[in-house]
């Protein structure tokens, strides 16, 4: 039985950070999703090309990370628009809002975008830095074959928490069987 489980993070490119997640990534044979910010990329347009050319999916998470709920057409459209621009053919046709906040202005105006909401099923919250043992038991115990984990590469915070529990993570998954894909390439939204 296949069973695939989709790892994402959000808030990069951070340098520091989303370089060493690439390289727990691949020893594990794992992939993933980052889901960026536009002025991150432009800061980091080489850590957001490794990640692609490692085959990890890339998300559009807006340019500056603001809320979408309740924020205006021009503004939304700005925020996305810049970030694909930034992206380029790196990007995939998914947003993630930040924040998971969302109204029906939000999706109307993504899909007018060409883009479909991604959202997450389990939420660690690792930007807590709440240890990476609850980190890692928080996504074990909730985890489920086509689950998507939120967890972050990026927001200016230091790491190291999520780092240290993909270490625990990884290897606990593998070993129940699960398949970690990125689902911005095993999915694409035209």
């Amino acid at each position: 039985m296949d069973k695939p489980l989709y790892l994402t993070f959000d808030d990069g490119p951070q340098p520091g950070s989303t370089d060493v997640i690439l390289s727990i990534l691949a020893e594990y044979g794992a992939h993933a999703d980052f889901f960026m910010i536009g002025r991150q990329v432009a800061a980091h347009p080489d850590l957001a090309a490794a990640a692609y050319a490692a085959g990890h999916g890339i998300g559009n998470h807006t340019y500056h990370h603001p809320s979408l709920c309740g924020i205006d057409h021009a503004t939304m459209r700005a925020e996305v628009s810049a970030t694909r621009e930034v992206l380029g053919a790196l990007g995939s046709g998914y947003l993630r809002p930040p924040y998971g906040y969302s109204d029906l202005h939000t999706a109307r105006v993504a899909a007018e975008l060409g883009y479909a909401l991604l959202f997450w099923h389990v939420d660690p919250r690792d930007w807590r830095r709440p240890g990476a043992e609850v980190i890692a038991r928080h996504v074990l115990r909730n985890c489920f074959p086509g689950a998507i984990i939120l967890l972050h590469d990026g927001g200016g915070e230091e790491r190291s928490q999520t780092h240290a529990a993909l270490h625990l993570l990884l290897p606990a998954l593998i070993g129940q069987g699960y398949a970690l894909r990125s689902y911005c390439r095993t999915h694409p939204h035209p």
